[in-house]
Parts: C-alpha cells; structure tokens; sequence
C-alpha cells in the first residue's frame, strides 16, 4: 500500500448475535441484518481476534484491518504509532480502536473491564478505555 492507495476506507459490518440484542439496526441504519436473530452489535471497524473488517472499497477490497496494520501500520495509524510492523510469527500490532453499534432491547450489565498490563487478561489481550455516545434511546 503505497501512499498513492491511502484513500477513505469503508468497512463491511460484523454484526453479532446477543440474547439482548434485537433489529432496530434495520431501522435505523437502514441496513438488512442476517438471520431473524436478535442482532446486538454492528462491529463498523475491528481488528480483535478472529474478528477484522474487511475493505469493503477501492484497490484494497477484500483486504482486512489486520493485513493492513500488518503490512503497513504506519500507513495506517500514522508514523508515530504505526512504527511496529509484523514480527517474525506474523504478529501485527493490533489496530487499537473498536467502533459498534450496539441495539440493546434490553437493559446491560454494567461491567469493569481492566486496564493494559492487568495480570488477569489473556495472553495478547489489551485493557479497554470506553467512550460511550447514546444516539437513540426510549
């Protein structure tokens, strides 16, 4: 990916079955949702796990986050985050941002997620800042 192929990218949604979820997304993304599944979360951007957008767009089509950040992490975050490139197993640094929507029909949980470094997390995992924005509510 040169800097000739930096354009906006549009990613396909990763949508997520949740017991509390429900298909207002339908709605009010004006999208078709899989299944007649209650849909709790539209992931719009990911690179967690087995979970990364696809490019949806461009000379890139096809192509996931985590390739990218992979192959050209500085293209992606820019060079002063993006210096780390792939290690030897393939390990990219991970596109650090989760970006969903969520439909909860019912009410959630609240929940404590830890910071980086906690000695509890799984190998490879990173803590979780949240920002919240609540676009719709009854």
């Amino acid at each position: 990916m040169s800097s000739g192929l930096c354009y906006p990218l549009r990613f396909e949604p990763l949508y997520k079955r949740r017991v509390w979820g429900g298909r207002r997304l339908e709605t009010v993304l004006g999208r078709q949702l899989p299944d007649a599944e209650p849909i709790g979360e539209a992931w719009e951007v990911c690179d967690h796990g087995h979970d990364s957008s696809r490019v949806v767009n461009g000379p890139l089509g096809g192509r996931t986050l985590g390739s990218l950040m992979c192959e050209h992490a500085d293209l992606v975050l820019g060079p002063a985050r993006g210096s780390r490139a792939c290690s030897a197993s393939g390990t990219a640094p991970q596109f650090p941002l989760l970006v969903k929507w969520i439909d909860a029909r019912e009410r959630l949980s609240v929940q404590v997620h830890p910071a980086d470094g906690h000695p509890h997390l799984p190998p490879g995992e990173g803590g979780k800042a949240e920002c919240w924005f609540v676009a719709e509510a009854d």
